[in-house]
């Protein structure tokens, strides 16, 4: 897959702003909630939100999210996605005030992206763009869920064999589920 599409996260980020104890505490958090978090997550897009009222930004954000939870879900579980969702996630795309053109460059040409208008369409659109190009130019079918029933979060496979299973190997929920698989077979 193109890196600087891995590299293009919001969508994933914006996924697993509904956070979950992975340890199995049962903690939740909606970091949408969180208007520090909240207010970090939508900084690049600062100056065109100006205007906008935080309840509102949090709100489309948290419609967004359902949106593309669904569509990765079903990703995952290897189901179509439905037509209403593609036409929903077309209508967060379309809403977006961007120019797409084209540039000389020296001897080549670049793509450039313009916006005539900001605001919450804008950052909307950008982060539906992000999920859209993984459906158009990576590989949908490494969305996936992590296994640990107390995470959930959604990452992106970027194994070699499209093998893994958790959100973080080594660190998080990997490491978390082979302790307690060993701790129970010790105890058999």
């Amino acid at each position: 897959m193109n890196d600087i599409l891995y590299k293009n996260t919001l969508w994933l980020d914006l996924l697993n702003s509904d956070w979950h104890d992975f340890k199995g505490g049962g903690k939740h958090e909606d970091r949408l909630d969180k208007d520090a978090w909240l207010k970090n997550f939508i900084a690049p897009w600062r100056e065109s939100l100006a205007a906008a009222p935080l309840l509102k930004i949090q709100s489309r954000l948290k419609e967004l999210r359902t949106l593309l939870r669904r569509m990765a879900e079903d990703f995952s579980q290897r189901r179509p996605i439905t037509k209403n969702d593609i036409d929903h996630l077309n209508n967060v795309l379309g809403s977006s005030p961007e120019i797409k053109k084209i540039v000389p460059s020296g001897q080549t040409y670049v793509l450039e992206h313009e916006t005539k208008t900001a605001g919450i369409h804008s950052m909307l659109a950008e982060i539906a763009h992000s999920f859209a190009e993984i459906l158009a130019f990576g590989e949908p079918e490494r969305i996936k869920i992590c296994r640990n029933p107390d995470c959930l979060w959604i990452f992106y496979d970027n194994s070699k064999n499209h093998s893994r299973k958790w959100c973080e190997n080594a660190t998080g929920c990997g490491n978390l589920i082979k302790v307690r698989m060993f701790r129970a077979k010790a105890k058999q």
